[in-house]
């Protein structure tokens, strides 16, 4: 691990570089600086010039983003560690021979717990030698030991791990917008799922700006800095005729920022094969995040909270000068992906690829082979074997307090279980209680319904069967009141299978006959059935019939128990139906 790590992001328009240490489980920065990169300039000369005399030590980490890497996915089998490094170096070797051999690559496997156990996903880094070479040896020059290069979205995601607000099992998208590019890492359970950069930044804003306001760029970016805000095109507000046109014209590179999240994720799933990946987050960083209301805009579209990452709060800053903590302040956003890199290039367990090179890798690769190293490894093994102690005690601790976690996990769940089951247990009792009180008054309702129905007999009828009935109150509608005149049971269907379940109450039928004597019998049925309805006790009165010569069949459903109040009644104050 080395003493001291800086962290060089190489913007397309800025450099962010970040030098610090780790004391105890806190990163400590020591120097940072932004500089602005002049147009036209090369990042190789503008190093050369800016950071001589600059006192910046210890191992460098670069970080590389838009046109300048090339982010690739690919499936492989599970695998040895061995044979993936001979499928790996099987595809960059066709890779390279394919662009003419002045490409360098570097992979990764991504460590995820869920997606397909058939296939494991690879991550591929490339990037051109000659550009990266030129980077690194102006940076040798000044003196300091590049350790490689790695994406951007890396370093992102690892400053994330390290200084974010980590939630678990909350799936975390990271979008560090930059002045023409902006990389995006998605993370979940600290593991990251994918990664990518995109040809898209700040700068497309003020060119939307340029265009739709007819201003030149200087005037335009002034424009976006100081009076843009997306939140004027969101409802509820009302703002000034300028106000709403500036924000119109960043319509545009906004909705292409939002479909941009949108693919990523769909991207994602299909890499992974998690498919029931959820967003549930979306943190932005870089310079680009600075746009007023950009976050609310986002936030509104994707339907997920969008907040702004700035890492500094969780880093000591007190070995700044002050020249340099005036010149951060404020602006933690922008150094979130130097911060990662600078990280990462002390502590080797952050996840990373290293790309190098062609000659730098072959020249270590030649020192690992040659027989004069075995001295050295001599003596590196007796370090080594003394850390070996150190290490091996602190694993110690480490695995009793991994027991420790899974007990009380183990436990947790055991509460959960049983917490569950007694919750399974009432909601059966309440069941069965509620059931029994709706027919302890059963009784006392056929006694009712039964003189009802012998009281406003007409002559012409009889009663040839009676029956008791719980149906579900569905299975009669929810009007719920006297005025009803529409049957909800069809003709030839009972009550119980006209309906799904529901809450039951009981319901005499009544099933009879007559014959024509004097008056028709469907009136005297009809006023039979009207006098039943006026009945204190009789809730609803339902009916069917059926005409044959001088004959008359009729069933008559009797709703004895009033139907529970809906949510939200319906009709006047007195409880009619409108």
């Amino acid at each position: 691990m080395a003493r001291f790590g800086m962290g060089i992001d190489l913007g397309s328009d800025s450099v962010k570089i970040v030098q610090g240490r780790f004391r105890g489980e806190t990163f400590h920065v020591v120097k940072a600086r932004r500089l602005r990169l002049p147009p036209g300039e090369d990042h190789a000369a503008f190093l050369k010039r800016t950071l001589a005399g600059e006192g910046f030590r210890g191992a460098a980490l670069l970080g590389l983003t838009g046109k300048d890497i090339i982010i690739r996915y690919t499936q492989v089998p599970p695998v040895t560690p061995q044979r993936l490094k001979t499928l790996m170096d099987f595809e960059v070797s066709e890779i390279i021979a394919q662009s003419g051999g002045d490409v360098v690559a570097d992979y990764a496997l991504l460590p995820l717990d869920e997606g397909s156990e058939e296939e494991e996903l690879v991550l591929l880094g490339l990037v051109k030698d000659a550009f990266l070479s030129a980077r690194m040896e102006a940076l040798k020059a000044l003196g300091i030991r590049v350790q490689g290069a790695c994406p951007n979205a890396l370093g992102l995601f690892n400053c994330f791990l390290k200084n974010g607000d980590f939630r678990s099992e909350e799936l975390t998208l990271l979008l560090n917008l930059g002045a023409e590019n902006c990389d995006i890492a998605l993370q979940k359970n600290a593991q990251l799922i994918f990664a990518r950069n995109q040809s898209l930044g700040g700068r497309a804003f003020t060119r939307a700006i340029m265009e739709g306001l007819g201003v030149d760029e200087v005037r335009a970016e002034r424009l976006k800095q100081l009076k843009a805000d997306l939140t004027a095109l969101l409802p509820g507000r009302r703002p000034e005729q300028a106000e709403e046109r500036l924000a119109r014209t960043l319509v545009g590179p906004a909705g292409r920022l939002f479909s941009m999240v949108q693919s990523t994720l769909t991207f994602a799933k299909n890499q992974s094969k998690m498919y029931n990946l959820k967003l549930g987050r979306v943190l932005l960083s870089g310079g680009g995040s600075r746009l007023r209301g950009l976050d609310a805009y986002l936030s509104q579209n994707l339907g997920v909270p969008v907040e702004r990452f700035d890492p500094l709060p969780r880093v000591d800053l007190s070995a700044l000068a002050p020249e340099s903590a005036r010149e951060v302040a404020g602006h933690g956003a922008e150094l979130a992906v130097a911060l990662g890199l600078a990280e990462m290039a002390v502590d080797p367990r952050f996840f990373r690829i290293t790309l190098l090179p062609e000659k730098v890798r072959k020249r270590l690769e030649f020192r690992r082979s040659t027989a004069f190293l075995i001295a050295a490894g001599v003596a590196i093994v007796c370090f080594l074997g003394l850390s070996f102690f150190k290490a091996r005690t602190e694993n110690a601790h480490a695995a009793a307090w991994q027991r420790k976690v899974s007990e009380e996990r183990h436990q947790r769940d055991k509460h959960l279980r049983d917490y569950r089951e007694v919750e399974r247990a009432n909601r059966e009792l309440a069941e069965k209680v509620d059931r029994l009180a709706r027919r302890r008054n059963f009784g006392a309702a056929l006694v009712k319904a039964w003189r009802a129905v012998e009281k406003h007999l007409p002559a012409e009828f009889w009663i040839r069967e009676l029956k008791l009935e719980s149906v579900p109150f569905r299975a009669i509608g929810e009007e719920g009141t006297r005025a009803s005149r529409s049957p909800a049971v069809p003709v030839g269907r009972s009550a119980r299978d006209a309906a799904p379940p529901g809450p039951e109450i009981p319901t005499l039928v009544v099933v009879g006959a007559g014959r024509q004597t004097g008056r028709q019998l469907v009136p005297a049925l009809n006023d039979y059935v009207a006098a039943l309805r006026e009945e204190e006790d009789i809730r609803l009165v339902q009916r069917t019939d059926k005409l044959g010569a001088g004959q008359l069949e009729f069933t008559l459903y009797l709703h004895m128990v009033a139907p529970p109040a809906a949510p939200e009644p319906v009709g006047d104050k007195d409880g009619q139906q409108p």
